[in-house]
């Protein structure tokens, strides 16, 4: 009985070493055969021809790194593991056990078809290493499963047949697909800590992705299949290149799954583009590149929020954002925020842009925001580029539309060029800080007003605020008020011709020294905003200013120091002061009065030669009433119509170095025309000849 059992087990035995199943041999490549392939036993040690089950070994030593499996023998499984670099395995199929290449192995390709025996691990152990298979990797049976594991990168770049799906295990390498069908026709399993590399390639897989799991484009790469998004995850879509194009989904809901505990990254310097809308639950978060969409069912969840850090979010569609959405400014820099030509992004919530970072608006759309907002980063408006002519001004296409008071939060306004627009109703009043660093556009609907509360306004030497209405005519004049004081504003400033430019400080002073120019319907200045009384405040202006309007002070002081030309009329109503600063120039048109029922004031020159202020005309004469007080000295006065300066019977008077003269705009009639039933003195005053009556005469 014991000889038949042992008979039978040394059978046994034999039959399966026979069919290769035992043999488990260790063969280390030293290349030291005549040729490159795996039958010449010398290129082995022990020097024998690899069989099944045999783990083959290729280090680092061999001096022949080129190797052709030229073994026909059918079911060959293989280990296959490098502890070297530079290796190129070519030749027949390989049927595989596994793969290893090894700690600081260096990098190594495959080119030989490999085929999955069995559910199969390649393992790439150190980062920096990389392993190339540029073949088809095929399977023996339907559902072989490839497992990509080690710290290193997998390169796939084959046509792959195998079906049951690819693993990348939690170990924070890389497995990148070269080819549509690198990751077979399985679903791709991202895990934790690695990341999946879409090359240049349109993948259909569906794909699972788990915490700390990151899909890449590298080059222009498309994503079709389903992504689904596991539960209180934290996983990353990224692009590789600033030039690289993500373009996502080809249908609706591709990117699924998820709860309120999980957050979107998207990272990487190039564009991710959504293409439809999703029912992923989580929360977005931009740390870098661009998040690309059309529509705000992209996004996902209507309760889905947004962090905008340093990668910003480009709209390509008119998209209304839902009312449940908040986008958060991150802190630390400007957060963009980008709107293609020709769309509107609508804001219509309370607080649904907050944080403490800064708007940045670029693009040539519009974003629109109708409801008080509660960032504190300020904002940046940039220039596009793009314009679109508005009365003869082409405004840029990149632009704030405000329906609200409070729209821009708080923190300082700066316009690198774009377009604000009021579209408040009535009156859109901004308390920011303004700074305006680049040539840009104020514009509003028939009749609406900006208002600038703040006592920090700034602009830069050599550009232009345009104030410019959007439909001609208006049924009444729109108005830009600046109500601060303490500040002094150096750009310049245009406004078109039925627009008001209206200075409003209550108290203290505020200066602008750039030039004002335009086709103004009027410039009503230093009253409150509306033309309300008791604006006690002064404005001086230092630069050039040229207007086709009217001059009105209405409250406080306008002080000209520098060039005025006026082509209408200057009132000066009761408790307004005009005063001319030193140097100042003050020149009318032909036929255009100066009514002053308030104070005309010159009192800060001190000689003819090169300090002294002058009120004259371009053209013909002009005339000057003084209805209230007059108050000047160091004041030369030219071309006066035939009435000159007529003083009403209770107008309150003092000349000290003032010099009436023809001038070479003309003049034939008298200096001063004095309606007051009372003396009064005019001290160290010249007559200049040329004039039917001298000096004064009483009527």
């Amino acid at each position: 009985m014991r000889n038949s059992w042992s008979s039978l087990l040394f059978l046994s035995i034999a039959v399966l070493c026979g069919a290769g199943t035992c043999h488990a041999a260790t063969l280390t490549w030293t290349g030291g055969g005549a040729n490159d392939n795996w039958t010449t036993t010398a290129n082995w040690s022990p020097a024998q021809a690899p069989a099944n089950n045999d783990t083959l070994v290729f280090p680092g030593t061999s001096a022949r790194k080129t190797t052709n499996n030229n073994n026909t023998t059918a079911n060959n499984d293989y280990t296959i593991n490098f502890t070297g670099g530079g290796y190129v395995l070519s030749g027949n199929v390989i049927d595989i056990l596994a793969i290893s290449n090894g700690t600081n192995a260096g990098n190594n390709t495959i080119s030989a078809p490999l085929r999955l025996t069995g559910n199969r691990t390649f393992t790439i152990n150190s980062a920096g290493d990389t392993l190339t298979i540029t073949s088809v990797i095929s399977q023996d049976s339907n559902g072989r499963v490839l497992t990509s594991s080690g710290a290193g990168t997998l390169v796939l770049n084959g046509t792959n047949t195998y079906s049951g799906g690819l693993t990348l295990t939690a170990s924070s390498g890389t497995t990148i697909l070269g080819n549509n069908a690198g990751g077979g026709s399985g679903t791709i399993t991202v895990n934790n800590a690695t990341t999946l590399v879409l090359n240049g390639v349109t993948v259909a897989n569906n794909v699972s992705l788990t915490n700390g799991g990151t899909v890449r484009a590298a080059g222009n790469a498309t994503y079709t299949g389903d992504m689904t998004v596991a539960t209180n995850a934290s996983v990353t879509l990224s692009t590789t290149n600033a030039s690289d194009v993500f373009s996502f989904g080809n249908g609706n809901n591709d990117l699924t799954g998820g709860n309120a505990s999980v957050t979107l990254n998207v990272a990487g310097p190039g564009l991710l583009q959504l293409n439809n809308s999703n029912d992923v639950v989580g929360n977005w978060n931009l740390t870098g590149g661009t998040l690309r969409i059309s529509a705000d069912g992209a996004l996902g969840n209507t309760a889905n929020d947004m962090t905008i850090g340093a990668g910003g979010l480009r709209v390509s569609g008119n998209v209304n954002f839902n009312a449940g959405r908040v986008f958060t400014l991150a802190a630390g820099g400007d957060r963009v925020i980008e709107v293609d030509t020709g769309f509107t992004v609508t804001i219509n919530d309370q607080n649904q842009l907050t944080g403490s970072g800064r708007l940045s608006k670029t693009g040539a759309g519009e974003i629109l925001i109708s409801a008080s907002q509660n960032f504190s980063g300020g904002t940046l408006l940039n220039g596009s580029g793009s314009t679109t002519t508005v009365n003869g001004v082409a405004l840029d296409r990149s632009q704030l539309r405000l329906q609200n008071n409070s729209a821009l939060g708080s923190g300082t306004i700066t316009m690198n060029g774009g377009t604000m627009y009021a579209d408040n109703g009535d009156v859109t009043t901004l308390s920011n800080a303004l700074n305006v660093i680049a040539s840009s556009f104020l514009t509003s609907a028939d009749g609406d007003d900006f208002e600038f509360t703040s006592n920090s306004m700034a602009g830069s030497v050599g550009t232009t605020l345009y104030w410019v209405n959007q439909s001609m005519p208006v049924s009444s004049a729109h108005s830009i008020y600046f109500n601060g004081s303490g500040f002094t504003y150096a750009g310049d400033i245009f406004i078109d011709n039925q627009s008001r430019l209206r200075f409003d400080n209550g108290t203290g002073t505020q200066i602008f020294s750039g030039s004002i120019t335009g086709g103004g319907y009027s410039a009503d200045l230093g009253t409150l905003v509306r033309g309300y009384p008791g604006s006690n405040g002064v404005t001086i202006l230092t630069g050039t200013v040229n207007l086709s309007g009217t001059i009105t002070a209405n409250a406080g002081t306008l002080r000209i120091d520098g060039t005025a030309t006026v082509n209408g009329n200057i009132n000066v109503v009761s408790g307004a002061t005009l005063a001319m600063g030193a140097t100042g120039l003050l020149q009318l048109n032909n036929g255009n009065t100066i009514t002053v029922d308030g104070t005309l004031q010159s009192a800060l020159g001190s000689n003819w030669t090169s300090n002294f202020a002058r009120i004259r005309s371009v053209s013909g004469t002009y005339g000057i009433t003084i209805n209230g007080s007059v108050d000047i000295s160091w004041l030369k006065i030219e071309n006066l119509n035939a009435s000159g300066m007529v003083l009403a019977n209770n107008s309150t008077v003092a000349f000290n170095h003032v010099w009436f003269d023809r001038g070479t705009g003309g003049g034939t009639g008298t200096y001063i025309t004095s309606q007051k039933n009372q003396n009064f003195t005019i001290n160290n005053t010249s007559f200049a000849a040329g004039y039917v009556n001298y000096g004064v005469t009483n009527t």
